[in-house]
């Protein structure tokens, strides 16, 4: 280091951590005491007082009828003084190359300017008209009576629909023991009766619970959820889909719930059949009804006539 230049304190040390110090400049001391190093900032200064004019002569000459400029108080020292190399700023460029006197336009410029001007209008372009986004839905929308449930009635059912869930493939006469509750009792008695036991014993099918779709349906966008889905296999191919719909409605007698829940049933059975790519003839729905303690048997089409002459 030139013995000139003064050593500067140690707070004017940066201390470098990770490396983030590649980034940073250092300190005006370091950079003008190597020839490279001030050779390299003179360039960057040159190139930042370029870039500063540009700027300047766009702010200039952008006005279209009149221009004003504020400008800082200039320093008493430096009135009256030529900008020189060292004191180049936009301000004291401004002040030295234009007359702030009004001496080549008129002051009152503004006063000639009319009260408005007609702007002509182009032609307004029309946007094509938007298609309609379409309407969701779901297959428990489909019921043919929609009823709404109390509170404690939903909070139920949707506890039983989560204890069946838990339950896969049970050996013959397999009743797993349930929490002690009011649902955790009705999935239990529900489990001891033979018909419905039946249906959790493995016959050879795969298994799907709570199987989320979202598919479209009748030109609506629709989403649902299987309770429990059973798909059988010969050779790869699929031949049968079997669908289990659990209901806690309280009834009287299962034409009750196919009154209810045919329409939703068949949203069922062409949503599995689109989803699985089979026809739908080959889906087969049936509704576990946990107040009856019976497994209905949903013929879709043939409820959905007998409903359509009532």
């Amino acid at each position: 280091m030139p013995d000139r230049l003064q050593v500067p304190n140690a707070g004017d040390f940066k201390v470098a951590r990770g490396t983030d110090w590649l980034l940073q400049v250092p300190g005006k001391w370091a950079y003008l005491a190597h020839p490279e190093t001030k050779s390299a900032y003179d360039r960057w200064a040159e190139s930042q007082k370029y870039e500063t004019l540009c700027l300047l002569y766009v702010a200039l000459t952008r006005a279209k009828r009149g221009l004003y400029l504020f400008l800082p108080e200039e320093p008493a020292a430096r009135r009256g003084k030529p900008a020189g190399e060292r004191h180049a700023t936009p301000a004291n460029l401004v002040r030295q190359s234009m007359d702030l006197n009004f001496s080549g336009s008129d002051q009152n410029w503004s006063v000639s300017v009319p009260n408005s001007e007609k702007v002509e209008v182009g032609k307004t372009l029309k946007l094509p008209e938007g298609k309609a986004q379409r309407t969701r839905t779901s297959p428990s929308s489909l019921k043919t009576v929609n009823m709404m449930e109390a509170g404690t009635g939903r909070r139920l059912g949707i506890e039983i629909h989560r204890l069946f869930e838990k339950v896969g493939w049970l050996s013959p006469g397999e009743v797993p023991a349930q929490s002690f509750s009011a649902a955790g009792k009705i999935v239990e008695d529900c489990l001891k009766k033979k018909e419905i036991h039946k249906i959790f014993e493995n016959d050879g099918g795969e298994l799907y619970r709570e199987q989320a779709f979202e598919l479209i349906y009748q030109n609506k966008w629709m989403s649902g959820v299987v309770d429990r889905l059973h798909l059988y296999r010969n050779a790869g191919k699929i031949m049968r889909i079997a669908i289990f719909d659990f209901k806690t409605d309280r009834v009287k007698s299962p034409a009750d719930l196919l009154v209810r829940y045919t329409g939703q049933m068949r949203a069922y059975q062409s949503a599995m059949s689109q989803v699985f790519g089979v026809d739908s003839s080959m889906v087969e729905c049936r509704i576990v009804s946990t107040s009856l303690g019976e497994v209905i048997e949903v013929n879709v089409e043939e409820n959905q006539r007998e409903f359509d002459l009532l």
